[in-house]
C-alpha cells in the first residue's frame, strides 16, 4: 500500500514492513478491527510492551499475555503492541499463540541503542556477554528507559493513536478488571495519565537528574515552594521540604511506577511540554551516563507539564491519577476491594518452566477462603 499511516519499513537492514494496527497483511490491507466492542471505539487505542529474545523475559511475556486476555482484554478487546530489538520467527509464533489478543509486532527505532563508541566503557563491558536483558542496569536497561521516557510517543504505531496502556512482561491482573480504564479516560477529557502505583525509587536511577530537574525548571519559572504546599499539584507528591529551610525544596524521589501506566497520547507527544522536558534530559545524557528511569522521568515531567494546568477543583483542570484497578507486579499487589486479598500461588502457577523463580504470581482470592495474605 501506498498510504503511510497503515505502516512502514523500518531498518536496520535488512528492512522488515510492518503494519499499524488494525491494518494487517503484506500490502497492510487487510483490517482486523477485532470483536464488536472494539468496532463501536470512536478512538484508537493500545496496550504495548518492550521485549527481548531472552527466554525468560519471553516466558513472562507468554503468561502477561494470557493474563491480560483472561482478567481484561477478552472483554475489550485493545490491539497489543510489542516492541523488540529483534525475535526470532519461532519467538513471534509462540507468542502469538500464548493468547488471542490481537499483537503486531514493531522494530524498536535504529537509535534504541547508539554506536557502542557513544556509550560509558562500564555498560560496554556489562553488555560484552550479548545479554541486554532490560532486568538490569545493561545498555539494554537504559535504552528501555529512554525509549519509554520519550521516543515511544514519536513512534508512528503510537504517534496515530489516543491513548496507550503499557505493561511490563511480568505485570498481571490478579482478577477480573470490570471496568475499561481506557473507555473510562476517553470519557473524562481531564485525565492524562493514570497509573497503579507511586513508590521510592534508588540513587542508582537517579543521580544528577534532581539537579538537571532544577535548571529546567528555573527557565520555566516555577515556584517549587508554591508547587509543593498546595496539594492538588501532582508534582506536589514528589517534593518535600528542606530539612533546614521551609523555602527550598527537596526531591522526595518518589516516583510513578510505569510497569502499569494509562496515557493520553496527546499530553505527551513531541511538541507538548512534557516531551520538552524529555528532550532536555535527553540532550544531558543522563539516561546511558547516570541510569536515569522512565519511572523518575514520567513522575516529574507529568508534574511539570500539568502544572499551568491543574485547578483545586480537579474536574476543572488537567490530572493524573490512581487507576485502583486490581494490579500485581513483582513484590506488590493490589486487589482494591476489602472482600478480596492478595494471594501468591506459587511459581507453577504461571505456566511457564522458565518463569524466574524470585517473582511471585499473585491471585486476589476471597477473604477467608485461604490463609497467609499479603
Amino acid at each position: 500500500s501506498s498510504d503511510l499511516s497503515r505502516g512502514h519499513c523500518p531498518g536496520p537492514k535488512p528492512l522488515q514492513c510492518e503494519c499499524f494496527a488494525p491494518w494487517r497483511g503484506p500490502r497492510c490491507d487487510l483490517e482486523d478491527r477485532g470483536s464488536a466492542v472494539a468496532r463501536s471505539r470512536s478512538y484508537s487505542s493500545a496496550i504495548h510492551y518492550v521485549v527481548n529474545e531472552d527466554p525468560g523475559h519471553i516466558a513472562e511475556l507468554r503468561h502477561s499475555l494470557r493474563n491480560l486476555w483472561k482478567r481484561y482484554n477478552s472483554r475489550f478487546d485493545h490491539p497489543v503492541q510489542i516492541y523488540h530489538d529483534g525475535l526470532s520467527s519461532s519467538t513471534r509464533a509462540s507468542i502469538i499463540r500464548a493468547s488471542p489478543n490481537r499483537i503486531w509486532f514493531h522494530r524498536l527505532p535504529e537509535d534504541f541503542l547508539p554506536p557502542a563508541a557513544q556509550l560509558p566503557a562500564d555498560i560496554i563491558m556489562e553488555d560484552d556477554t550479548g545479554n541486554m536483558s532490560h532486568h538490569s542496569f545493561s545498555a539494554g536497561y537504559r535504552a528501555q528507559c529512554r525509549f519509554r521516557s520519550g521516543p515511544v510517543f514519536e513512534h508512528p504505531a503510537v504517534a496515530r493513536l489516543d491513548y496507550l496502556m503499557s505493561l511490563d512482561t511480568d505485570s498481571m491482573f490478579p482478577r477480573d478488571v470490570e471496568q475499561d480504564p481506557i473507555e473510562e479516560m476517553h470519557r473524562n477529557s481531564s485525565r492524562v495519565l493514570g497509573y497503579a502505583h507511586l513508590t521510592m525509587t534508588s540513587g542508582a536511577s537517579s543521580r544528577g537528574l534532581w539537579g538537571s530537574t532544577l535548571t529546567f525548571l528555573a527557565y520555566e519559572n516555577v515556584d517549587l515552594v508554591q508547587a509543593r504546599r498546595k496539594k492538588w499539584h501532582f508534582l506536589s507528591k514528589f517534593l518535600s521540604p528542606h530539612t533546614e529551610s521551609d523555602e527550598a525544596t527537596l526531591w522526595n524521589n518518589l516516583v510513578v511506577m510505569t510497569d502499569l501506566e494509562l496515557m493520553r497520547v496527546s499530553f505527551f507527544r513531541p511538541g507538548t511540554e512534557y516531551f520538552r522536558f524529555y528532550r532536555y534530559l535527553d540532550e544531558l545524557g543522563g539516561f546511558w551516563l547516570h541510569r536515569w528511569g522512565d519511572h523518575a522521568v514520567r513522575g516529574l515531567g507529568a508534574g511539570i507539564a500539568l502544572y499551568p494546568h491543574e485547578r483545586e477543583a480537579r474536574e476543572l483542570g488537567l490530572m493524573a491519577y490512581d487507576l485502583k484497578i486490581p494490579y500485581a507486579h513483582q513484590e506488590a499487589c493490589f486487589c482494591h476491594d476489602a472482600n478480596f486479598k492478595c494471594v501468591s500461588m506459587g511459581q507453577e502457577a504461571a505456566g511457564e518452566l522458565l518463569w524466574p523463580q524470585k517473582k511471585k504470581v499473585w491471585d486476589c482470592v476471597f477473604n477467608g477462603s485461604v490463609s497467609g495474605q499479603k
